[in-house]
């Protein structure tokens, strides 16, 4: 940390930022600053994999620090591009716990209803979910693409916003949303 302090002061780079750090890391991290700050701290956060809500988020919030929400789409199911009769065949997502059978089943009521609001919104499932992201004015979504088409349509996630009863449904659904073993 004082090494990158000593290349923020030198002009060498222009902020500081870490990735998956809990509380006590960030806390830690920062002790050993004393003339800069930690901008922004890069953590998995999607409409499923939430567990930076407890402690990670509104610790960054309170002490202006920036969440980077890698994997928003939770490695493609909140695009809708997976369900019951369409599975995932690569490495990188086949042994992954959010593609079990019982929780691609389990997460069909939300995919629906990211759906729903997205026709309302002439949005896709993706658009919507990253949009839920963003409700939260710190936290910017950085999904990762394989072809271009994706990449435009991440983007038009951008400059619109749920209204507060869209974003009741969805976190109704959330509440009610019982996942295998995370």
């Amino acid at each position: 940390m004082k090494a990158l302090e000593g290349l923020h002061w030198a002009g060498k780079i222009r902020h500081i930022g870490v990735s998956n750090f809990a509380v006590r890391d960030l806390k830690e991290a920062r002790s050993y600053l004393s003339r800069t700050d930690i901008a922004s701290n890069q953590v998995q956060y999607n409409m499923l994999q939430r567990n930076v809500e407890t402690e990670v988020l509104p610790f960054c919030r309170r002490e202006g620090i920036a969440i980077l929400a890698w994997s928003p789409l939770g490695k493609g199911i909140l695009s809708g591009k997976y369900h019951n009769g369409k599975r995932p065949k690569d490495r990188v997502r086949t042994d992954e716990d959010l593609f079990k059978p019982a929780n691609i089943r389990a997460t069909a009521p939300l995919i629906r209803e990211l759906r729903r609001i997205g026709r309302a919104h002439r949005k896709t499932p993706a658009q919507v979910a990253l949009t839920w992201l963003r409700r939260h004015r710190h936290v910017s979504p950085i999904p990762g693409v394989k072809r271009p088409g994706q990449a435009e349509e991440n983007a038009g996630a951008a400059g619109w916003f749920l209204g507060s009863g869209e974003v009741r449904r969805i976190d109704a659904i959330l509440r009610r949303l019982r996942l295998d073993t995370f």
